[in-house]
């Protein structure tokens, strides 16, 4: 887990919406310009990263296929008929 203004923390913020939640805990303290743009491009990139269903079907293997090539490059593409694996 990366580095964040949360680590130190036993508290749990709730809210619906990932950009909701940084608000709420943006504005519980002190942070530095820096923490809280650093914890802005977190939220960005979870949404980005995160399947969800508002998403379409597409959107949702963009971010699958997108995992998958950090996790295997080159080797395993999503497809409409199948996977295609590449070993």
């Amino acid at each position: 887990v990366a580095r964040s203004m949360f680590m130190n923390s036993s508290a749990v913020l709730y809210h619906p919406e990932v950009n909701g939640g940084l608000d709420m805990a943006l504005a519980l303290g002190p942070w530095t310009k820096h923490q809280q743009l650093q914890q802005k491009q977190v939220a960005c990139w979870y949404e980005f990263a995160s399947l969800n269903v508002q998403n379409s079907p597409v959107e949702n293997v963009r971010v699958l296929q997108m995992h998958l090539d950090k996790a295997y490059p080159g080797r395993l593409q999503l497809i409409e008929n199948g996977p295609k694996v590449y070993w």
